[in-house]
């Protein structure tokens, strides 16, 4: 994933699809930090992932696509071996990524934590390079039993015809899909691309209806202009070289031996790399070019760019407390809650006793203390007011909870001016403030140390 031009070709290849793909799961993505892992985003979908910081290798990733409702349930690095699970709201289905280190002394060790995932799930579908072949049944005997005493059968068919790796001297099949769901039909198919030395598998539920591209109608609209304006890197010349490239492959792989065969297929893969780039490149080049006096439209191109790096949710799945982990999302509001509520006076109790009778702190304190007026003592307000205030809003802030923007504000002014002022000024007099612009949103924001501590 993380070589050069790999993960573009990825993005080309998805925009040929007619329909969106549900999930990507990737496997040995080789990723190394969080960092890293913000490059590689898919527009649309969202990224979960696990990595191998101590050492080279391994890593998997799952791509969500947004339009369903989805959240982390577990992910951890264990021994090399990698595990991700989500959840899949919409159809109550769990989804795991694997991915087990290619020896034999953590064979057990993985056995016993992957079986305890397996029987913590509800319905749900297992995704995995784990580097044990199907077609040898000397080391996938335990692990088969622990399959069938969870509920889980094999979908992969078990024959050389259909193995996931395939080399000169072998045939294997170490990529497996399991599942607990025996009611459901699946159409499982492998796809031998140069993508990757592993057959790539498209796993579908069918009686799951897919999620197709939303089509747009305009009007009133220059098409020439818009196609113009929103056309991408990718085009269709880049996937019929990819096309080309393929069919180069399979010939290859008919005939390993063929040096011409291979030479061939070695030039049009090199090229077809060097063209994406190229293509990429030129394209952001121009980009920028155009607006080069328009930074508005500067800022544009740059948040184009960094859908590699969107807005992430930093509400942890999971924080320590002192009485252990907690992974509920009311019980991690509720203690952030607590904590934000409490940190100002257990700050100041943390002050010396000599400093308590200290003239700046007693000024301070007097300066923020309680309210001496209510809201029913301030002076009512008058249209004239109100109007001038909604002229002063900033139309390029978002709305607040009540869903209705400053911009929206200003077109319904003289509507609603009256009326609005004859509320504020009933509420002045009750000395009431409405509860519903009481609430506050309030995000906690991931800055450094552990993700685990508040």
């Amino acid at each position: 994933m993380v070589k050069p031009g790999k993960f573009d070709e990825l993005k080309c290849i998805l925009s040929c699809f007619q329909y969106s793909l549900h999930l990507i799961i990737l496997t040995e993505t080789w990723l190394k930090s969080d960092d890293e892992a913000n490059h590689y985003q898919i527009p649309g979908y969202t990224h979960y992932y696990n990595y191998r910081s101590t050492s080279r290798g391994g890593g998997v990733s799952i791509y969500v696509h947004n339009k369903l409702k989805h959240r982390l349930i577990e992910e951890q690095c264990t021994a090399d071996c990698h595990y991700v699970w989500i959840n899949l709201e919409n159809y109550n289905l769990d989804i795991g990524a694997i991915y087990r280190k290619p020896d034999t002394t953590n064979l057990k060790e993985f056995l016993d934590i992957y079986s305890q995932q397996l029987y913590k799930r509800g319905r749900a579908v297992v995704f995995g390079d784990f580097n044990l072949n199907l077609l040898n049944m000397e080391f996938v005997t335990t692990y088969r039993e622990i399959l069938q005493g969870a509920g889980y059968k094999i979908m992969n068919n078990v024959s050389e015809k259909f193995c996931t790796r395939e080399c000169v001297t072998s045939k294997t099949i170490i990529d497996h899909v399991s599942s607990n769901l025996v009611e459901n039909k699946f159409h499982f198919a492998l796809i031998d691309t140069p993508m990757s030395d592993h057959k790539q598998i498209y796993f579908e539920i069918i009686n799951h209806k897919r999620i197709f591209n939303k089509k747009v109608q305009y009007e009133a609209i220059d098409y020439d202009k818009l196609y113009k304006t929103i056309q991408e890197w990718i085009n269709k010349e880049i996937i019929n070289e990819i096309n080309n490239r393929n069919i180069l492959w399979s010939e290859h792989k008919s005939n390993p031996k063929d040096e011409i065969k291979h030479e061939k297929f070695l030039k049009e893969r090199n090229k077809v790399s060097e063209h994406i780039q190229q293509c990429k490149s030129k394209y952001y080049l121009k980009a920028f070019t155009d607006c080069i006096n328009k930074p508005k439209k500067m800022w544009s191109v740059l948040s184009c760019l960094s859908c590699n790096r969107i807005k992430k949710e930093w509400v942890p799945n999971k924080i320590k407390t002192q009485n252990g982990l907690i992974s509920d999302e009311k019980e991690i509001c509720d203690y952030f809650n607590k904590f934000f509520s409490e940190i100002g006076s257990n700050l100041a109790n943390l002050i010396p006793s000599k400093y308590h009778h200290s003239l700046t702190i007693n000024k301070v304190t007097l300066a923020t203390g309680s309210p001496k007026h209510t809201l029913s003592e301030i002076t009512p307000t008058t249209t004239d007011e109100v109007g001038k205030i909604i002229d002063k809003l900033n139309t390029n802030t978002s709305s607040g909870l009540d869903g209705v923007s400053p911009k929206s504000l200003k077109c319904i002014k003289n509507i609603i001016l009256d009326e609005l002022t004859v509320s504020i000024n009933k509420c002045l007099k009750q000395g009431v403030f409405p509860n519903s612009l009481k609430i506050a949103k309030v995000t906690p924001i991931y800055k450094s140390g552990c993700k685990l501590d508040v």
